[in-house]
């Protein structure tokens, strides 16, 4: 018995409590964390020798080491990560070591007998491991229009067919050359084996796994051809994953060096003069000694540096396949952090747009922002040196400067403002002498504090106060402010002050809407974004996917075990008082607060938005939506708020109206209230077509609801635009007189024109692009680039109105499923499905030919859609980025 006791008892408490200091099983120094999500218990105690010689040897003990012990010190908790980065780092180490060792005894070179031809191109082409992709790689060289090109490809010593699928290549009347090495040394070494083989005037870069169109070579070679300084050109690359889906646009912008130091948006797939290229050094071999990726990054920006030309040609002219585990993507979850890092010092003085970069987190007290300064802190966003420490009412600590917090509110002391029941800020406030005082304070700590950091956090509620202050002080310092804000239910937060600080009720409210008041005003004119104290608790993961794409320098993504860490720092657990979970009766606070919102009849931000495009049968997919018993529909179809729509009836564009305004006519002017008494939770939406075509939406309505849905809906680009050209005759905007093919043709003299109009003046309305450009307005992929370059995938969702207007029911279905909600074929009924299409005359053969020759890009809806179910589809995002 004793012995027993002793066994199973006494010994595992003995060694527990060696590995965790004694302090955490018998003093209690801390409250235990729950396990995370995977936890392996095996790889813990492998990866971790302390742990065994503590004594840990079971499952056990590595749970409990952990939740007392392992989480406070960061430990990791899974393995295939770190597996996958010592093999990684491995295969680069191999890498260094055989270029050192490379001779020609480790190449073979194979050679076809085609005629000799003079060579304009050389098309270069690395390969190691990609038999199953290089078949359409090369099918798609040999089908380019200019013939005049010879093929290299350098084989890496692949292990599976990649060779012998080339060697078919040997019977093509086109000139090729086969490199094939015994020994692997990665691509950068590839690429330049090649080149100095290559007997071309230029040469095209394309991966094995990568396919261009026909006219591609065609187009790069009359774009160098025309200015005899470029020495690299590039087109437009579309993105799609392995599904076939399309997923946006990389290379889609000029040449410019300050933008490649914020992130690479051009990618290898370009046309280089080949004599230049030499003479520039080529790749760089030795960038493996800092990790693996990313030559193509270096090149451009050594390029840059060197002052020299670039071209760029604005329409897609290849395809690029995404693969979520290509070895590229897997290892930069490891590499791209320190090795872009290292690019970037290599090029440029400074930091990424050679200034350093400033997050400031507002919001009201008990709103979360303790929370979401921690995700920022996981991130990568330095907080400070001297910080308020956690306390029982804040267990995971508030990330506050112990000096920054002093001076807030010493200043707020000073003007009055402080305590919960003051009142606002003098209007004069910024210009006293006070504010004086304390702005030389200010920089005086943001020296001491940040000083070297490239991209710190300043967090502290105070901040909707004094964020003008806070603003104009770091824009002196030459520092960029991005602004994350965050937002709870006004119930919840002063619930949690009154349990926090004994705040009366009513005193809470008071000081809620004071700290909300001051925010709104002073957010007028920054740059920032929203979220709500739901999405962090709740889906932790695409709050952090909406900061990164808002702040792209913060290299989250490439943080090992980022997700793991933030799931464990989020714990839904540390909400004390939510709104939705409350069992107790409802207290007068909560009778008063549900008047007070049946009152305002504000429905919040949208859950949805329907974006277009026009004429492509929005207005049946509204009605089937507004008839859902789950949906609550806006005062009318289109609010045009997100843009300087058309006038109404007083003259007034509704994009120049308050938010209160927009959310209140989602709302349906206050209709809404009722359901939200009787506690009936309804999505709301709107849908107006002119969002999907504006260059400058986008960005706005990721800035005030990254969290909102998008839902597309295309149609035939040809008989989209034929439909607005019968529209627009009938309602009188256009002449009667005026020709089909007129019509189109005058879209060449005014879309460029008009847009960039539309880019540079946010209250500019374009009579002549709303009803007078369906060409542009049809070009799909250039709008769906600006949308995805905001949002993820997930969050948006193309119909194809064929599809729609033909079967409307599993369409209405996979929507609703989509948004949530249940499948509701009842509410059904046709409405408006064939877009007046029968009332108009129907176009000949002729005259379709002649009209499809007004259209310069791709007319296939298809490549947007999913290729086994054109019905819906989710639109994956390219990598995440910033809106532009």
């Amino acid at each position: 018995m004793q012995r027993n006791i002793q066994h199973r008892i006494i010994r595992p408490l003995w060694r527990f409590a060696r590995a965790t200091n004694f302090a955490a099983v018998f003093g209690h120094a801390r409250a235990p964390v729950a396990l995370p999500a995977g936890f392996d218990w095996k790889f813990y105690l492998d990866f971790y020798p302390d742990l065994r010689k503590a004594g840990l040897r079971t499952e056990q003990d590595a749970a409990e080491h952990y939740r007392w012990h392992g989480f406070f010190e960061k430990r990791f908790t899974c393995a295939p990560d770190h597996y996958l980065m010592v093999r990684h780092d491995a295969i680069r180490r191999r890498q260094l070591q055989n270029i050192a060792a490379f001779n020609e005894q480790h190449v073979q070179i194979i050679k076809n007998e085609a005629a000799a031809v003079q060579i304009a191109v050389s098309v270069v082409i690395s390969l190691y491991n990609y038999g199953q992709y290089i078949e359409a790689c090369l099918r798609s060289v040999l089908q380019s229009s200019l013939k005049d090109i010879e093929i290299i490809i350098v084989n890496d010593a692949s292990t599976d067919n990649s060779l012998s699928l080339c060697r078919r290549l040997l019977d093509c009347p086109v000139p090729v050359t086969i490199l094939d090495k015994s020994i692997n040394t990665g691509v950068s070494h590839c690429r330049n084996m090649a080149i100095r083989q290559a007997t071309g005037d230029y040469v095209f870069i394309l991966d094995a796994d990568n396919e261009i169109y026909s006219d591609c070579f065609a187009e790069h070679l009359a774009c160098m051809r025309a200015d005899a300084q470029l020495v690299a050109c590039y087109g437009v690359i579309d993105l799609f994953d392995e599904s076939g889906r399309f997923c946006g646009q990389v290379s889609d912008a000029p040449f410019d060096v300050g933008k490649l130091l914020q992130g690479n948006y051009i990618d290898a797939m370009a046309m280089f003069e080949r004599r230049a290229l030499i003479d520039i050094g080529m790749y760089d071999e030795k960038l493996l000694e800092q990790g693996i990726g990313y030559e193509d990054y270096e090149l451009w920006l050594r390029i840059g540096r060197q002052g020299k030309k670039v071209g760029c040609i604005e329409r897609p002219l290849s395809r690029y396949l995404q693969k979520n585990e290509s070895m590229v993507a897997v290892s930069n979850r490891f590499y791209r952090r320190p090795l872009v890092a290292w690019i970037r010092q290599k090029y440029s003085p400074h930091s990424v747009t050679g200034r350093r970069t400033a997050v400031l987190v507002v919001g009201m007290h008990r709103s979360g922002t303790s929370a979401l300064a921690g995700v920022l802190s996981l991130m990568g966003a330095y907080p400070g040196l001297d910080l308020i420490g956690p306390e029982r009412s804040n267990v995971k600590g508030h990330f506050e400067s112990r000096k920054i917090v002093a001076l807030n509110d010493a200043l707020l002391d000073v003007l009055g403002a402080r305590a919960p029941e003051s009142g606002d800020l003098p209007a004069d406030w910024l210009g006293c002498e006070e504010t004086r005082r304390a702005a030389e304070s200010l920089k005086k700590i943001i020296s001491d504090e940040y000083s070297g950091r490239e991209i710190f956090m300043i967090k502290d509620p105070r901040l909707c106060l004094l964020l003008p202050l806070y603003h104009d002080i770091l824009n002196e310092l030459e520092i960029d402010v991005r602004v994350v804000a965050i937002r709870r239910d006004v119930r919840e937060v002063v619930e949690s002050l009154y349990e926090r600080d004994r705040l009366p009720h009513e005193r809470g409210r008071a000081y809620y809407e004071k700290h909300i008041r001051a925010l709104d005003h002073n957010l007028a004119g920054l740059q920032f974004i929203s979220v709500t104290f739901d999405q962090l608790i709740e889906t932790p993961g695409a709050v952090m996917e909406t900061i990164r794409a808002f702040i792209p320098c913060l290299s989250a993504g490439d943080i090992p075990g980022l997700d793991c860490q933030i799931g464990q720092f989020i714990e839904p657990g540390l909400r004390h008082h939510s709104i939705r979970t409350a069992q107790s009766p409802a207290s007068v606070f909560t009778i008063v607060a549900r008047t007070w919102d049946h009152l305002c009849g504000s429905a919040g931000g949208p859950d949805f938005l329907i974006i277009g495009a026009q004429r492509a049968g929005t207005t049946s997919l509204y009605h089937y939506l507004c008839a859902h018993p789950q949906i609550h529909a806006p005062a009318r179809k289109e609010l045009h708020w997100f843009h300087a729509g058309p006038q109404d009836e007083d003259g007034y564009h509704n994009g120049h109206r308050s938010r209160q305004w927009y959310e209140r006519q989602l709302a349906g002017n206050g209709r809404i209230a009722f359901d939200r008494l009787l506690h009936r939770r309804k999505l709301t939406f709107e849908a107006t077509p002119e969002y999907l075509y504006h260059p400058l939406v986008p960005q706005k309505v990721f800035q005030l609801y990254p969290a909102v849905k998008i839902i597309v809906v295309l149609r035939d680009p040809l008989e989209r635009a034929v439909s607005q050209y019968f529209h627009e005759k009938n309602a009188g905007f256009i002449a009667p007189d005026l020709s089909i093919e007129k019509y189109f043709d005058r879209d060449r003299e005014i879309a460029s024109v008009e847009e960039q109009k539309l880019l540079h003046d946010d209250g500019y309305f374009s009579f002549e692009f709303e009803h007078c450009c369906p060409i542009a307005r049809s070009n799909y992929g250039r709008q769906l680039a600006r949308w995805l370059r905001c949002f993820s995938r997930d969050r948006m969702l193309i119909v194809r109105s064929e599809d729609l207007f033909h079967d409307p029911v599993p369409v209405v279905d996979a929507v609703c499923g989509f948004l949530g909600i249940a499948r509701c074929a009842g509410i059904l009924q046709k409405k408006n499905v064939d877009c007046n299409s029968s009332n108009r005359p129907r176009l000949s053969d002729g005259q379709r030919a002649r009209l499809l020759s007004f259209f310069p890009y791709d007319l296939s809806v298809d490549k947007f859609c999913s290729p086994t179910s054109g019905a819906l589809q989710s639109v994956p995002s390219g990598e995440p980025g910033g809106c532009s």
